[in-house]
């Protein structure tokens, strides 16, 4: 990897806006240099993460959307889809040095006719490459 890719920001999406993504993402990197990052979703996450930790945001998605916690929605499988595909063409532009995905609720993303079985498989769609995982659980 080039020294100027070193300097580029990691994306990470927010997942689910619904679900446990930001949670977990922002109990992730709290205390970590957010230099080094870029979260991406809804407004009201995104405003929370530069309050609280100071981390740099990327908004997506409808800009008076409000996550209900525990209800993954139609809408929040599209506020997730928006964070994939700024996530995907910010690294095809060079904006991102690489992605970070917060978890997703396949059922959802099939409910708004996401063309994927899953994250990876959009990835290697976007990118033209094959797909591949960097991290599997035994039941996966």
């Amino acid at each position: 990897m080039s020294n100027l890719m070193h300097e580029l920001p990691l994306a990470i999406t927010c997942g689910d806006p619904a679900g446990v993504g930001p949670e977990v993402i922002e109990k992730s990197i709290r205390g970590d240099n957010c230099k080094d990052y870029v979260v991406i979703g809804p407004r009201t996450w995104c405003e929370s993460m530069s309050n609280a930790i100071g981390a740099k945001t990327t908004v997506v998605g409808p800009e008076d959307y409000i996550a209900k916690l525990g209800s993954p929605s139609i809408q929040s499988a599209e506020v997730a889809v928006d964070a994939l595909r700024e996530a995907a063409n910010g690294c095809i532009e060079g904006r991102y040095r690489g992605v970070v995905s917060g978890p997703v609720s396949k059922h959802w993303l099939q409910l708004i006719g996401f063309d994927y079985p899953g994250q990876t498989e959009f990835f290697a769609d976007a990118w033209g490459g094959c797909p591949t995982m960097g991290f599997v659980g035994k039941s996966l």
